[in-house]
């Protein structure tokens, strides 16, 4: 309950040692109290004496659900933890329901993601769906442990021939290109924060900022808010593009043999991560919470012990608004594999484009060899039915409850 005390669980408490209310409010309707503190917290119990509610002096709300549950509220995002493990997490512009096998659904304005476990090819993997735009992906993930700690790892979604591969691997003299985003808003927006390459000199360059932009445009279309213009930023520099665009050419050589980049080998000093979701971080040094968002880099500060649950990072570059550059943060292995999976499945994807846009808006034509289409992991009969399936997990998180309603 915060600075007011006791620990509770589900269902509430009577007891707690909160010390001396400053003044108590009764209920008019369901006979509870209101006990409100001099720290600013505030408790509030059911007419049997029960906490129902904690609010911290700190505006941190916890919530004893009738059903067992226990649902925390901060920053304007609660989560609802149910007696199975499953989870609602409510934000201002997502909602999340974590099931208790791990598997997620995913829903915000404009994208819907869920998640399955199926059998591809005689083995079991994750499977990812992703619906947004009028469009249907759907990647698999293998399964991958380190040090006891299991995780989903992403498998290439396109196989293509050694002859393109080849040309990826060639340079080009350097050359020009029209992006087709470059007059959409999100690309004006983030001017001050990052920029594609003046020239390409090969296909890596290009599939760099590829990846670069779809994390951001992705950011921009989903964020609930625009951070104030004045807010600090750290702008991505030509040395941070240039190790992005190195990582782009490890996973280009692990898609090769059909792989990404394991996580326990990016989990080294100085690999930087690409952040693609909202993670709510507090600076070591100081206590204080800030935010990293979709764009933001962040560097794995020292390789952590094998199995860490985890990992002291540090912020490279961030936006407005967000973590400062330097401070140094801890941040949960998984959100890390999560990071890393977007990252390859972005590679994967800018590699497709790469393939589509050869010879066009002034890049170089592959050579006619290298011009065959690629072969896809996943048909289209299961495309169509982990479509159906993402739509109904979709259409039922609108229903769940994330916290009781509890008269003040």
């Amino acid at each position: 309950g915060g600075s007011t005390g006791g620990t509770h669980t589900g269902g509430g408490s009577t007891g707690g040692t909160h010390g001396t209310p400053s003044s108590v409010t009764h209920h008019a309707k369901d006979g509870g109290t209101t006990e409100h503190y001099n720290n600013g917290s505030t408790v509030v119990k059911d007419s049997s004496g029960k906490v129902r509610q904690e609010t911290s002096a700190n505006g941190t709300r916890t919530t004893y659900n009738h059903d067992g549950s226990k649902t925390v509220t901060q920053n304007g995002r609660s989560v609802r933890t149910n007696s199975d493990g499953s989870k609602v997490i409510k934000s201002n512009n997502s909602t999340m329901v974590v099931r208790s096998n791990g598997t997620r659904t995913i829903k915000t304005a404009h994208t819907v993601v869920n998640e399955k476990v199926v059998v591809h090819n005689n083995v079991r993997v994750l499977q990812r769906t992703y619906i947004r735009g009028g469009n249907t992906y759907v990647r698999n993930f293998g399964y991958r442990s380190w040090g006891g700690f299991r995780f989903a790892w992403y498998t290439p979604f396109y196989f293509w021939n050694p002859f393109f591969y080849s040309w990826y691997w060639s340079p080009w003299a350097p050359c020009a290109y029209s992006w087709w985003w470059a007059g959409n808003p999100w690309y004006g927006y983030y001017g001050y924060y990052w920029h594609p390459y003046p020239r390409y000199y090969g296909p890596s360059y290009w599939v760099a900022d590829y990846v670069m932009a779809d994390v951001l445009a992705d950011y921009y279309e989903d964020r609930a808010e625009q951070a104030a213009a004045s807010a600090e930023a750290t702008a991505i520099s030509d040395d941070i593009k240039e190790q992005v665009r190195a990582q782009v050419d490890a996973e280009l050589k692990a898609q090769q043999q059909q792989q990404s980049v394991p996580l326990d080998q990016a989990l080294t000093a100085g690999y930087l991560f690409v952040a693609t979701q909202d993670l709510d971080a507090s600076v070591e040094s100081t206590g204080k919470e800030c935010s990293v968002t979709g764009g933001d880099i962040i560097k794995v500060t020292q390789t952590p012990s094998v199995g860490a649950q985890t990992v002291r990072m540090t912020v490279v570059t961030s936006k407005r608004g967000d973590c400062r550059a330097n401070s140094e943060i801890m941040v949960s292995t998984s959100d890390l594999q999560d990071m890393k999976n977007s990252f390859a499945q972005s590679v994967d994807d800018g590699l497709a484009k790469l393939h589509d846009q050869n010879g066009k808006g002034g890049l170089p034509s592959a050579p006619a060899d290298a011009q065959a289409a690629a072969q896809t992991g996943v048909s289209d009969q299961e495309v169509a039915q982990a479509k159906a399936d993402a739509l109904a997990a979709a259409n039922t998180l609108d229903s769940q409850p994330v916290e009781d309603t509890v008269e003040q």
